[in-house]
């Protein structure tokens, strides 16, 4: 129809417009739409290489957007998945720095599903929670996060790529928050029967993680630590103060925030934590 004609429209506001309100559309919680419309979706895709930088902005913000409400529709979300991956080849540094953030925030929000002990993440509603009655639970159901699946292994990839730009902001911003995914997502799961043992736990369970190694999560999350030290080759010419950051990643954010008390890692777990990051 004319929305998804003026898609390719020479005039700005059109072409905007157009990408917006399909954005919208095809992201909407429960809207099937991008299923009906597989042409129209693809066209939609292709706005992504759009001539006009706030174009493109506004196809890396509905892309994420889709990933958080159309999680169930895998092989939609695959296309989706392999058009983020080329966003973050921008030639627009601020479009490639948004990609990177949103993707980065999307993966650290997803639920984490826990391949060791089968455990989902339990996920609260905020406020909906202190209020009894059907209509809290179904809002909460709306407003979960998808899981972390729906973020592919090659599009973390492609975010771990950035590691190496030249640009300080984006490599500081993609090893800030694919740290933050491998804790969540990788290392924290892992742990989780050490922590629970506390400080008196029992060495078989800690001789456990390395006997019982996920092959899916290793592959998915297993490099990121080696991203990161790569970081520590940085000169002082291209950053000069990456290497002490570098430190303060691992310590605050890979193995968990240790500086006050309540610390996220019992110190047993933070010490079997640094013993696999090395190990990676």
């Amino acid at each position: 129809g004319t929305v998804a004609g003026n898609l390719t429209n020479d005039d700005f506001v059109k072409r905007c417009q157009s990408t917006k309100l399909l954005g919208r559309l095809f992201g909407s919680r429960g809207s099937s739409i991008a299923v009906r419309f597989r042409p129209c979706f693809r066209d939609w895709l292709r706005r992504h290489a759009d001539a006009d930088e706030n174009i493109r902005q506004i196809m890396v913000k509905s892309l994420v957007n889709f990933l958080m409400t159309q999680h169930k529709h895998a092989d939609l979300c695959a296309d989706v998945n392999d058009t983020l991956v080329k966003t973050l080849d921008d030639p627009c540094v601020d479009v490639r720095l948004a990609a990177i953030q949103q993707v980065c925030g999307l993966a650290h929000a997803a639920l984490c599903v826990n391949a060791y002990s089968g455990a989902v993440e339990e996920k609260t509603g905020g406020d909906n929670d202190n209020n009894a009655g059907g209509s809290s639970a179904r809002g909460s159901r709306r407003n979960s996060p998808p899981p972390i699946s729906v973020v592919s292994a090659e599009l973390l990839e492609a975010v771990g790529l950035k590691v190496r730009a030249k640009n300080k902001e984006e490599h500081r911003t993609a090893i800030t928050g694919l740290a933050q995914i491998y804790f969540k997502h990788y290392l924290r799961p892992r742990l989780e029967y050490v922590q629970e043992g506390g400080d008196d736990v029992n060495i078989d369970e800690i001789l456990q993680i390395w006997e019982n190694v996920d092959s899916d999560l290793e592959s998915k999350f297993g490099w990121i630590p080696r991203n990161v030290f790569l970081c520590v080759s940085y000169s002082d010419a291209e950053d000069a103060e990456m290497r002490s950051r570098i430190y303060q990643i691992v310590d605050d954010t890979l193995l968990g925030t240790a500086k006050r008390e309540g610390s996220t890692l019992t110190p047993t777990a933070r010490a079997c934590g640094l013993a696999i990051i090395l190990q990676s």
